[in-house]
């Protein structure tokens, strides 16, 4: 089913280069996408965040896979109503809200949610889109207010959703690291194993950005499953490494070839944050110094 109305999930790497993908962990992936989005979707259509244990507004639907990869759609649509599309002649304006809030979602699972510029973006899309105005005008913003106070009372509401929206987060990234190397929502929200690994985590992680860095030494490396132990330039101590490279499962690669002959490497890589400090390093590529 290709239509607006349909937000597609897409697998990709790992098994699900195969079109397979372990069954637990997917069933889990949809449950968490479909509370996820329920959620989001009430949100939008009450203005309001949904309290424990009450009844979304909006359910779910999941639609057909796509031919030739790994994927599934899904689809709102308001309870009790006469038509089943909850996008309806707003589409496009819906589709960019979902997209701007489980980005953020995302985010505070990630520590990088940024709630101030998110309902900044919010409120300037408003002013010159009537659709947003209009959904906003459900009950999310009160009409007569100044426009500082519409943006407070967002933010409010925006970290509420997040917050509240974690649990779900966590089952919607079941298969990453697992069974797929990332995990692509409303086309742009991309969850890597390092994003996935933040989000399971019960600690305060954050993702970097990917940089590059001097890689003096791998001290070991496991071939299967790409996980290492590195020596890095300017970081005191040995750190974690994950290597999801293609490269790695080709004889006489370049990181077996830097284990074996203790040369150096510059790794391009996502570091997983702890307290401002590296505890992890989630390896793209790399090429000999």
């Amino acid at each position: 089913m290709e239509s607006n109305n349909v937000m597609i999930l897409k697998y990709e790497g790992g098994l699900t280069d195969h079109h397979v993908i372990d069954a637990v962990r997917f069933g889990q992936s949809i449950q968490g996408v479909g509370k996820l989005y329920s959620s989001v979707g009430h949100f939008l259509y009450t203005g309001s965040v949904l309290k424990p244990r009450q009844l979304s507004m909006v359910r779910v639907h999941a639609t057909e896979s796509g031919a030739g990869c790994y994927e599934i759609g899904a689809m709102l649509a308001v309870v009790g109503a006469t038509q089943d599309m909850f996008f309806t002649d707003s589409v496009n304006a819906y589709r960019w809200l979902m997209e701007k809030i489980v980005h953020l979602i995302h985010g505070e699972g990630t520590g990088r949610a940024d709630y101030e510029k998110t309902a900044g973006e919010i409120m300037d899309k408003a002013n010159e889109d009537k659709a947003v105005s209009e959904i906003l005008a459900h009950g999310l913003v009160a009409a007569n207010s100044e426009q500082k106070v519409i943006q407070s009372e967002l933010i409010a509401a925006l970290r509420d959703l997040a917050m509240s929206n974690q649990p779900a987060l966590r089952q919607a990234v079941a298969p990453v690291g697992r069974d797929c190397n990332t995990l692509t929502q409303l086309g742009s929200i991309k969850t890597t194993e390092a994003d996935a690994d933040a989000i399971r985590s019960k600690e305060d992680l954050e993702v970097g950005d990917m940089q590059e860095y001097r890689c003096e030494r791998i001290s070991s490396l496991d071939t299967e499953t790409g996980s290492c132990k590195l020596k890095i330039e300017g970081i005191e101590g040995v750190i974690s490494g994950k290597i999801s490279d293609p490269v790695l499962f080709i004889p006489h690669n370049l990181y077996s070839q830097a284990l074996d002959m203790h040369s150096p490497l510059i790794i391009s890589a996502k570091p997983l944050l702890k307290d401002g400090a590296i505890c992890k390093l989630y390896i793209a590529d790399a090429k000999a110094v």
